[in-house]
């Protein structure tokens, strides 16, 4: 974990987010062997398996191109409370209308399917904990999540300097050293310390992405990643603060951040990846000050 000072951190990333949706410029990759995976998860009532198989079968994803199958899958992941399937149940359901000569529904999503009560973190840590995993690079180790099949977001900081990379993920709810998969790098940002690594055969189910311009002050918020090596962690916070100018944004949380979860996931009440754990400022008069990369940025690397 890097220590650094306030006036460091606030020149640390160089970003810009737009109110693009991330899914407009990253689409998952999906092979025959995920879609087996995300049916399996699905029809066990997981709300992410369920939003990507409904992806899969809007954009003809390896299986054949499905609107009713997609409304499915998209309908019974947005009644749990997943807003971005939500949002694309909408879109479906108002093109048929259109199509049919019917006028379209103006109701927004978040009357559609009003938001789920905050989950406590022992729900959101079993929602979200099989996409978090333990990166190793040799001589020290961090954390990732998996945003699409087979790839993984971490910080650079984290993987540099290593001699191999390699990935543990996470079965049963704890780090399985056994389950060893090498990784290769697929994109690095140093400017903004976003790394993505290619893991063939991980499995891992992908985080689901909320765009940064939804996120506001003073929402719960939780980190989950591996502190120090043990087995993942879930901390318990508020977004402080969104820290934008013209050309710089992340979130500031002051949920514990510790060295060993840099690269871990920020995620808010609904269980939805709102960032990538990157910096804590660490001094004897500073408290609960640590810095999430916006995930839907990372999404567009």
């Amino acid at each position: 974990m890097k220590k650094i000072s306030l006036i460091l951190v606030l020149g640390f990333i160089v970003l810009h987010v737009t109110s693009t949706p991330a899914s407009a410029t990253s689409e998952p990759i999906y092979t025959s062997r995920d879609i087996e995976i995300l049916r399996s998860r699905a029809e066990q009532g997981d709300t992410v398996s369920q939003y990507y198989l409904g992806y899969a079968y809007a954009n003809g994803k390896i299986v054949a191109k499905d609107e009713r199958e997609a409304v499915r899958w998209y309908r019974q992941a947005a009644q749990q409370g997943h807003a971005e399937a939500a949002r694309r149940l909408q879109e479906i359901e108002s093109s048929q209308r259109t199509s049919a000569g019917k006028p379209a529904d103006n109701v927004s999503v978040a009357n559609a399917f009003p938001a789920m009560k905050p989950q406590s973190a022992a729900n959101i840590f079993e929602k979200v904990w099989q996409s978090v995993v333990v990166v190793y690079n040799g001589n020290g180790h961090g954390s990732g999540v998996v945003i699409q099949p087979n790839v993984v977001a971490t910080n650079c900081h984290v993987v540099n300097q290593g001699s191999s990379i390699v990935v543990h993920k996470s079965v049963n709810r704890r780090a399985d050293r056994n389950s060893v998969f090498h990784a290769a790098m697929r994109h690095v940002d140093q400017e903004r310390d976003i790394c993505l690594l290619n893991v063939n055969g991980l499995q891992g189910i992908p985080a689901t992405v909320r765009r940064y311009n939804t996120i506001r002050v003073g929402e719960r918020v939780y980190a989950l990643g591996a502190p120090y090596g043990y087995n993942l962690s879930i901390s318990e916070g508020i977004v402080s603060q969104l820290r934008t100018d013209s050309n710089n944004s992340w979130i500031q949380t002051d949920a514990a951040i510790s060295p060993g979860s840099s690269g871990g996931g920020l995620f808010d009440g609904d269980g939805n990846l709102i960032g990538i754990m990157t910096v804590k400022i660490s001094d004897e008069s500073v408290e609960g000050i640590g810095f999430a990369i916006p995930a839907d940025l990372v999404l567009r690397q």
